[in-house]
């Protein structure tokens, strides 16, 4: 697992790599999982975790729930982001 594909927010592995070396955003996308801007409502551990914790309190579940996997976890799914965003 690549770090620079995975979202701050919710632990969503990217099929691209979504940060440079530098950790800037190298996309200007959503994430598929929990709808945050990357590279603009993610750029601090504070926003970071406030952002995770209203996707939490809804639910925690798939902005766009047509492409959610069948067997998602959103816990499972936690454990990918890095320690440094938790």
């Amino acid at each position: 697992m690549n770090e620079r594909e995975i979202c701050r927010v919710c632990g969503y592995i990217s099929d691209i790599p979504i940060w440079d070396d530098f950790g800037d955003a190298i996309i200007d996308e959503d994430c598929s999982c929990c709808g945050v801007q990357w590279g603009v409502q993610d750029t601090s551990l504070e926003e970071i975790r406030r952002r995770r914790s209203i996707w939490l309190e809804n639910g925690g579940g798939w902005v766009w729930p047509a492409i959610e996997p069948e067997d998602w976890d959103p816990t499972e799914q936690l454990v990918n982001i890095p320690k440094k965003f938790r």
